[in-house]
């Protein structure tokens, strides 16, 4: 009911993220929304560089796809903060990007663009 309001910061390198898009085995057949997060406030984690290659690795070993990955690290966070701010993206360089991703949200005004 309310899955879609729902959100999980994950970190980066966890495989267990794999489970948020596994809707045929998810109670419900839901999908989870995640929130990409990481160890970059961490004294030893100061370059996206070091950990994003670590979630990526999801992919190369096909426990998610492409398009999972990138809902975990961008278009879940444009819908999580988007819809709470519908004008946070304007005039940025993921201006066109957030357009696009809350134009697909049922009942949500996105003024992006």
């Amino acid at each position: 009911m309310f899955i879609d309001r729902f959100y999980f910061r994950r970190e980066a390198e966890d495989s267990a993220n794999a489970w948020a898009f596994d809707t045929p085995t998810n109670p419900g057949k839901v999908r989870l929304n995640l929130l990409f997060g990481s160890d970059i406030g961490h004294f030893n984690f100061q370059d996206m560089a070091v950990f994003l290659p670590k979630a990526y690795e999801l992919v190369e070993d096909e426990l998610i796809t492409g398009g999972d990955f990138r809902d975990f690290v961008c278009d879940g966070a444009i819908r999580f903060w988007g819809q709470v701010i519908p004008t946070l993206f304007e005039e940025r360089r993921v201006a066109d990007t957030a357009k696009d991703v809350l134009s697909k949200i049922v009942n949500t005004p996105s003024s992006v663009g």
